[in-house]
């Protein structure tokens, strides 16, 4: 909710965070109080208006700021009719987006204010699904979406079935960042947090690969990747008893951030 506070999409462009005088109908952030219009400010009128800023730490130390805002009447031009956008808001209890091979479902309690979608979709090499994004920009939620995907899954064990995403098509290779999924009757579903990705199915059949760095007996090293799904678990296995009671195991992980260690960078978004 903190992203939804500030100007995100000018933090991305230029690294300079601005907070806004409103608050976004989605934002729930307890510190954030307003009137009763949001502090929205409706400059209605062919005049000055004085705006006063109170900033005040903890201690009750404050520093004033007056701003003058001179409103001049400006005609608003008619929004562009855009192809196949769609509007989703927080007013509503669940926003559904039903195409031919793709659905999205977010809750309006995961939306800071209302969002124009651009639909779009594309061919990655290696895929099992078409690729489809949302937003031509970066697009957080403020929780957890679901997006399913219609996959052919003919001669496929579909427990290795995953939905992977990219920013840009190729930028990690067709196995993109591990998203995670569930089939069932011809789908692939997951929780996505960002409207902005691409997403698609991809099919994990590549074995983890375990390079030798350093093989002395008294600090033997080895490096572990896996470019696709991730690592799940790895153990070490000595057939010395002493050895063998003393093993070590990772737990499995639920998403992205936390498998071990994928080989390319991991950005994704449980944002």
């Amino acid at each position: 909710m903190v992203n939804s506070w500030g100007d995100f999409q000018h933090y991305l462009n230029s690294k300079v965070w601005f907070l806004k005088s409103f608050r976004e109908p989605g934002n729930r952030l307890p510190i954030i109080k307003t009137g009763t219009n949001q502090g929205i400010i409706d400059f209605n009128q062919r005049r000055n208006y004085r705006l006063r800023y109170v900033m005040s730490d903890i201690y009750g130390n404050q520093t004033e700021k007056e701003i003058i805002v001179r409103a001049e009447p400006t005609p608003i031009p008619s929004a562009p009719k855009l192809k196949g956008a769609m509007l989703i808001s927080p007013k509503k209890d669940n926003n559904l987006v039903q195409l031919q091979d793709v659905r999205l479902e977010i809750p309006g309690s995961k939306l800071a204010t209302e969002t124009l979608l651009h639909p779009r979709s594309m061919t990655i090499n290696g895929a099992l699904s078409a690729a489809y994004s949302f937003s031509a920009t970066r697009s957080p939620l403020l929780g957890y979406g679901k997006i399913s995907l219609r996959v052919n899954a003919a001669n496929l064990d579909t427990r290795k079935l995953y939905i992977a995403a990219t920013g840009f098509p190729g930028i990690y290779g067709a196995a993109g960042w591990f998203c995670g999924g569930t089939y069932k009757q011809g789908w692939l579903t997951t929780r996505i947090r960002e409207l902005g990705d691409i997403y698609y199915a991809y099919y994990d059949t590549r074995p983890p690969l375990i390079t030798k760095l350093h093989l002395d007996p008294r600090n033997l090293l080895l490096k572990i990747t896996d470019d696709a799904s991730g690592m799940q678990a790895y153990e070490p296995i000595s057939t010395a008893d002493s050895y063998s009671s003393n093993r070590e195991k990772t737990k499995p992980s639920s998403h992205a951030t936390s498998r071990i260690p994928p080989s390319h960078p991991v950005t994704h978004g449980e944002r």
